[in-house]
């Protein structure tokens, strides 16, 4: 079992809407449940990712309890940033229509999940332009961004999973891997052998060979 357990609510793409009785019950029951199953209690680290105007249909009350966090402090003309209760952190990221909430039991500093919010974020930017996700959220404020996302989810696991563990990301930094002279030698030689042939404006700049989440 992993350390973190990414959740993406959620949102209604629907215009009927679902009238209050024993199915709601049932629901929030199974939401209950849920939240007090030992999968749920065991991980060290939850992230979601919430829009400012979503519609969930699951956890209804946790994730109406978090925007509702962000909109109160908003109206004070300001910007919720965290909250510590106890060894627990419920750290908020507003991205303009996105919100990322981290909440963890770990070591990791209320700067560091701040920082890792900002990658997962920058992953989701990376998929779909901040503009995008503007655009859409302005036609439909309840907009299912999901189904654009492509089934990156994994990505956006694996991420988490590295924030935890690779020193890298604290950093700032890429870890580089060794390259034997002859190989980069070769390589350098092909690079001028190809670029000697094509006009080549002296601002451009050789990215270096990208393997993971290391540098060759």
């Amino acid at each position: 079992m992993t350390e973190e357990e990414e959740k993406t609510p959620s949102e209604d793409t629907t215009t009927t809407e679902t009238e209050p009785g024993d199915d709601d019950d049932g629901e929030d029951s199974q939401d209950e449940e849920y939240l007090e199953s030992l999968e749920w209690i065991q991980q060290e680290k939850h992230v979601f990712i919430l829009s400012e105007h979503g519609k969930e249909d699951r956890l209804v009350t946790l994730f109406g309890l978090m925007q509702a966090l962000v909109s109160f402090v908003a109206d004070c003309d300001d910007v919720i940033r965290c909250i510590i209760s106890g060894n627990h952190k419920f750290v908020f990221l507003v991205k303009s229509p996105l919100i990322l909430v981290a909440v963890s039991h770990t070591v990791a500093s209320v700067p560091q999940l701040i920082m890792q919010l900002t990658y997962v974020h920058n992953q989701i930017v990376s998929v779909l332009t901040g503009s995008a996700l503007t655009r859409m959220f302005e036609k439909r404020r309840n907009y299912d961004f999901r189904h654009l996302l492509g089934g990156t989810e994994r990505l956006l696991d694996n991420l988490l999973n590295l924030l935890d563990c690779h020193p890298s990301f604290l950093l700032g930094a890429v870890q580089s891997l060794p390259l034997a002279t002859s190989v980069r030698d070769t390589i350098t030689q092909t690079i001028i052998q190809y670029c000697s042939k094509i006009k080549v404006p002296s601002s451009m700049v050789i990215h270096p060979l990208a393997l993971g989440s290391h540098s060759v």
